[in-house]
């Protein structure tokens, strides 16, 4: 008989949260990225394919990198707890350029040893993080 094998899927994706700048020149929506790890991705791109024990070796590495990305905020951002540990490089960035989730894609996906072939559509944004800088406050940020 043929027997069905289920894949697991696992993701680590950068999601922009919106907090509200209560500073001097706001109030005003800011958008802070997190590396969020879940079952169940918004969107996906096959990137690597192997044995089962060699995509688990991978994905190892994966997350070894997406952990040391120094342009997101670690965490589990529902809980709002956040210390912004890494402000102000985390201020997510709309197009043209800046650092946002195609920024961590592109450099997670390479700093694992993984070809990078872009991803279908357009995606603008930074080809490497770069330094923010920007006179807003983590401290004058709140969940709005």
């Amino acid at each position: 008989g043929h027997r069905k094998t289920r894949k697991k899927m696992q993701a680590v994706e950068l999601e922009p949260y919106a907090y509200l700048n209560i500073g001097l020149r706001g109030p005003a929506v800011v958008f802070v990225s997190f590396i969020v790890f879940a079952d169940q991705p918004h969107k996906f791109e096959n990137l690597f394919s192997g044995t089962p024990a060699q995509v688990a070796a991978k994905w190892r590495y994966v997350v070894v990198n997406a952990n040391a990305y120094k342009y997101a905020e670690h965490g589990s951002p529902p809980d709002w707890g956040a210390s912004f540990e890494f402000w102000p490089n985390s201020l997510y960035q709309l197009p043209p350029g800046g650092n946002n989730s195609n920024t961590f894609a592109e450099a997670t996906v390479k700093a694992s040893g993984i070809p990078w072939r872009g991803l279908p559509g357009s995606h603008p944004g930074n080809n490497a993080p770069r330094p923010v800088h920007t006179r807003i406050n983590k401290f004058d940020l709140v969940r709005g």
